[in-house]
């Protein structure tokens, strides 16, 4: 899961670049997107893998249960947007589903935002639980993870709420401030979860029965 981990931090970056990348480069913002989708991906799966295994944790550790229930939560969000983007490549089948295919592209990007915050908040647990089980402390910012990775987009949200309600739009250099806070915030949050993964499987390769499906 640490592999995933940091391999989404450059999937992340390489999709800002494109964005931010101009007219000028529109050949290269469109490969460099593709390649960005391409390991966004790649990193989904493992991260899926990485929590299916976590789920795996010897049961004395109390671990077991929220980690299985992270790994569902986040099978469900990133289901529904692959979902999402299958109906918008092959629209077809989008006909048999009729109005009901608005409430799906309405509602993704709240789902996946939510799913995925509860999915890390029950991951965060699941560690916490791994080193308590041997008389560990826990970090102490573990529990603040799930604050952390709802702030920038609550202060986003907040900004174009403001924006929309005095008939305005955030100048350019206000949206490349948001997106760099936002992926600041992103690098610190996958820095300090790896950080307690690493960790995490070291406690674990302590037990009798050393399983460091954390790692």
């Amino acid at each position: 899961m640490r592999g995933a981990i940091y391999a989404g931090l450059v999937g992340y970056v390489l999709m800002l670049l494109a964005i931010f990348g101009g007219e000028g480069a529109a050949l290269g913002g469109y490969v460099v997107m593709s390649l960005s989708v391409g390991l966004y991906l790649v990193v989904d799966i493992a991260s899926a893998v990485g929590l299916w295994r976590f789920g795996s944790v010897p049961a004395s550790t109390g671990a077991a249960r929220p980690a299985r229930q992270s790994f569902l939560c986040f099978a469900a969000g990133h289901g529904w947007l692959l979902l999402c983007v299958l109906l918008v490549l092959w629209p077809d089948p989008a006909l048999y589903l009729g109005s009901l295919v608005w409430g799906l592209f309405a509602l993704w990007p709240i789902a996946l935002l939510a799913l995925s915050g509860v999915s890390l908040g029950l991951l965060a647990r699941a560690l916490g639980a791994v080193f308590r089980s041997l008389g560990e402390t826990p970090p102490a910012w573990l529990p603040m993870l799930v604050g952390a990775y709802f702030a920038p987009w609550i202060l986003m949200a907040a900004i174009w709420i403001g924006c929309f309600v005095t008939d305005s739009h955030p100048i350019a250099p206000m949206q490349i401030l948001l997106w760099a806070l936002w992926l600041l915030n992103m690098v610190a949050i996958a820095l300090a979860l790896a950080s307690a993964m690493g960790r995490a499987a070291a406690v674990l390769e302590r037990q009798e029965s050393p399983e460091s499906v954390v790692g």
